[in-house]
């Protein structure tokens, strides 16, 4: 007998052990995925059992890849439990629910544990409006139409620095920025700005605005101002630092608050 025949008898002899082993089981409806079924045939779907009078719920909505979900809360971490709350599929398409969105609504015993009836809110919105709201995939970027403001609090001088920045280069004016306080790195990573280390390399300049009460912007007084800028120059004194008369009489359009 050859090999492949040798072959061909071995399966054929386990697949007869298989049939003979099975043969009259049939499968268990009760134990048919997600738990629809409570007994019978098979093919014929039954709805769950629902019990028990309605409970509040909410939590993060959590999706399985076949389309049900579970409530996660913060209390566990946002982690499964076995008491989680059961979001049907039928619900999830119902209401064009996704993942990550807060949910508030009321909850029954079922055959899967609690389970999701009545939903009243999706991130505090009405469910029929927070259906209509696009996918953030289908979302488009677009490029800001006004200025946006940094400033927080009065008391945080470098907020209200970055929106006088900001105004100069909306109006086209090119902007060097000079701090000998603030930390390069820091600066660049949370405003995006890249600061000089020597403002004399890049003079004269048409006009210097003293946006902080640094010591040495004191020192360097209007005959320092004069070396970075040219004759008719303009400076913004915001701190008034310097003395108006001195600036004027040095040819500066001096202006302070």
């Amino acid at each position: 007998m050859s090999r492949s025949k040798r072959r061909r008898e071995k399966r054929k002899n386990r697949n007869d052990r298989n049939d003979r082993h099975t043969q009259g089981k049939h499968p268990d409806p009760s134990r048919a995925e997600g738990g629809d079924f409570q007994g019978g045939d098979p093919n014929e779907r039954r709805p769950v059992q629902i019990t028990g009078p309605k409970m509040a719920a909410e939590g993060m909505l959590e999706l399985a890849p076949k389309g049900f979900g579970f409530l996660r809360i913060p209390g566990k971490n946002f982690e499964q439990a076995r008491d989680d709350v059961f979001v049907t599929p039928e619900f999830i398409r119902r209401y064009n629910l996704r993942v990550g969105q807060w949910l508030h609504g009321l909850y029954q015993e079922g055959s899967r544990g609690p389970q999701f009836v009545e939903l009243t809110a999706v991130n505090g919105m009405p469910p029929e409006q927070a259906a209509k709201l696009p996918h953030f995939d289908e979302l488009k970027a677009i490029n800001p139409t006004r200025r946006i403001s940094f400033e927080t609090t009065p008391e945080r001088f470098t907020t209200r620095v970055v929106d006088i920045i900001q105004e100069l280069r909306d109006y086209g004016c090119e902007v060097h920025v000079y701090d000998p306080h603030a930390d390069h790195e820091e600066v660049r990573e949370e405003y995006g700005l890249t600061l000089l280390k020597n403002p004399s390399d890049h003079a004269p300049y048409d006009g210097v605005v003293v946006a902080v009460k640094h010591r040495q912007f004191k020192e360097l007084g209007i005959e320092g101002l004069r070396r970075l800028v040219g004759g008719t120059a303009v400076v913004a004194d915001v701190k008034g630092l310097y003395d108006p008369a001195t600036a004027t009489t040095a040819g500066m359009t001096y202006w302070r608050l």
